[in-house]
């Protein structure tokens, strides 16, 4: 009898594959072009670039995986890998350009955010 009902308690609490946490295993990460993580912040130098790689993985990745800053999408974002189990885009960053903003990479969609990761560039000098 107890085995039937957790076999029933397993089945009605378990996610769906298509629901949203089915994602929860999946990780997300920025790194720079050597591969170091990128934490909250990151400080460049005058005239230095530099690409940012946000990277999710996981199984059944479906939804879009994308660059924003204050709501909107950026447009200097290139797409590297789709798949069911990655997804990759990269965002190039200028010393000039891009001082004391915020991008925040984000898997999901406008009506809901499934994971973000953000950076704020500090520019030293």
């Amino acid at each position: 009898m107890m085995k039937l009902f957790l076999i029933a308690f397993f089945l009605f609490w378990s996610p769906s594959p298509s629901a949203p946490s089915a994602i929860m295993n999946a990780e997300m990460s920025i790194t720079k072009e050597d591969g170091s993580s990128v934490g909250p912040s990151l400080e460049i130098q005058p005239g230095q670039g530099m690409n940012l790689t946000c990277t999710i993985e996981g199984y059944g990745l479906s939804l879009d995986l994308l660059w924003y800053e204050e709501g909107q999408v950026l447009r200097h974002q290139t797409s590297i890998e789709k798949s069911a189990f990655m997804q990759q885009h990269q965002l190039r960053l200028t010393y000039s350009d891009d001082c004391d903003r915020k991008f925040t990479c984000i898997y999901g969609d406008e009506d809901e955010v499934q994971l973000a990761k953000s950076t704020t560039i500090k520019c030293l000098g």
